[in-house]
């Protein structure tokens, strides 16, 4: 994608054990110019709200809380399919899910995932308030533990 968007800039934001595996890497194929790598940021919403795409390559970790912050935001979404990130990042809207363990995307998915933005953004964003609205978990959660406690005989809980 770099070569096809020559003004491109990458931010990896984070850490962990193979941030200095990725900034060799970058330093090999002569891109330290196009890359940033900030570390552990507190004001991480704010970057991300700069970002036209978002890319999570986890070979294990989800985040699919900044993965729908990110689509409801009109930003698409490349990311791999771990844990809870597949309910989320539906390839064809404004994402593409990458099979679980690859950390190098083609940029055709990043491609796909910008071409697709804009289209039906409303409805999938409505859908992704509402099935993952923390809240709305939390009190349906709550329900169901009254429920099975009333279920049990335990006074209080009818």
């Amino acid at each position: 994608m770099s070569s096809e968007v020559p003004d491109s800039r990458f931010v990896m934001v984070g850490d962990g054990e193979l941030r200095g595996e990725a900034e060799r890497a970058v330093r090999a194929i002569g891109m330290s110019d196009r890359f940033s790598f900030p570390g552990w940021r507190p004001e991480i919403p704010d970057l991300m709200a700069a970002f036209d795409v978002f890319l999570l390559t986890s070979r294990w970790k989800a985040c699919r809380r900044w993965c729908r912050r990110r689509l409801i935001a009109g930003c698409p979404v490349v990311a791999t399919a771990v844990d809870g990130t597949r309910e989320i990042v539906d390839s064809g809207w404004m994402a593409c899910s990458l099979p679980r363990g690859t950390s190098k995307p083609s940029p055709a998915a990043s491609r796909t995932s910008v071409g697709t933005a804009s289209a039906g953004r409303g409805e999938e964003a409505e859908r992704l308030v509402r099935e993952f609205d923390q809240d709305g978990m939390v009190r349906a959660q709550e329900r169901l533990y009254a429920e099975i406690l009333a279920g049990k005989g335990y006074p209080g809980w009818s």
